[in-house]
């Protein structure tokens, strides 16, 4: 038996790394999948990989008028939402002093401000019951994690709309819940610069206590979970995916 057979899902940042992963996933467990993404090259990989099996869309996950085409664009096609996975995201390594307004601004609106606005455009087309999961990070928990102090801060206010959230829309039977990964060997770390890469796989092999980095199927595990039956019991949870690192 599929877990999620005839569930509408949507993935944002959904064709590389985590997003990409759950996508497979999604798909091999009976689900009709949608994927987002803003980098032309990730968009025609994703295309090309899963032909007609997903749905592959261009938008931009930190603007505000992409979300309300984004959902129209749903809309057009599908006849709701049964899953939503807010995955999209940006992360950097800038210390305090190396921090820009123009850096400040892009990363608040992809990991924090994009969400919030497209799950805002989307309430008319979720389920009763559905489940919608925000991607965090263990940088929203604890203070060493080789990122950035806005990154966490995104992260952290994420998770705190989750749990706000969860209590928000208990009325319309929509699950909100979270997962906070750990260091994921995913395309998003490559971006920090060889060095900077390097240095962050390093500081974050010493602090998991299994002693190896995740992978973005470890992630795409606890979101079939989530976007499951199987979860229905879940609300406001936060599900760490961090080989030990915030609890041991």
């Amino acid at each position: 038996m599929f877990r999620l057979s005839g569930k509408y899902t949507l993935i944002t940042g959904g064709t590389t790394g985590i997003g990409f992963e759950t996508a497979k996933k999604f798909h091999a467990e009976g689900a009709h999948v949608a994927i987002t993404g803003n980098n032309p090259e990730t968009l025609n990989f994703a295309q090309r990989f899963f032909g007609k099996d997903v749905w592959v869309i261009p938008s931009d996950a930190g603007s505000f008028a992409a979300q309300t085409i984004l959902r129209d664009t749903i809309k057009a096609r599908w006849p709701r939402i049964d899953a939503l996975f807010l995955n999209a995201g940006i992360v950097t390594s800038h210390k305090l002093e190396e921090e820009s307004e123009e850096s400040f601004d892009r990363l608040i609106s992809i990991n924090l401000k994009g969400p919030f606005f497209l799950l805002q455009s989307m309430l008319p087309l979720l389920a009763n019951p559905s489940s919608v999961i925000l991607c965090g990070s263990v940088s929203g928990h604890i203070g060493k994690s080789g990122t950035s102090a806005v990154y966490s801060a995104s992260k952290g206010a994420l998770l705190a709309l989750g749990r706000a959230l969860a209590a928000e829309f208990l009325d319309r039977q929509i699950r909100v819940n979270s997962i906070s990964p750990g260091p994921i060997m995913t395309p998003a770390f490559d971006k920090l610069g060889l060095d900077n890469t390097q240095r962050v796989y390093q500081e974050a092999r010493a602090m998991i206590p299994v002693g190896h980095l995740g992978t973005p199927a470890d992630v795409a595990d606890a979101a079939v979970f989530l976007a499951s039956d199987e979860s229905r019991f879940l609300l406001g949870t936060d599900i760490t995916v961090d080989g030990g690192m915030i609890n041991v």
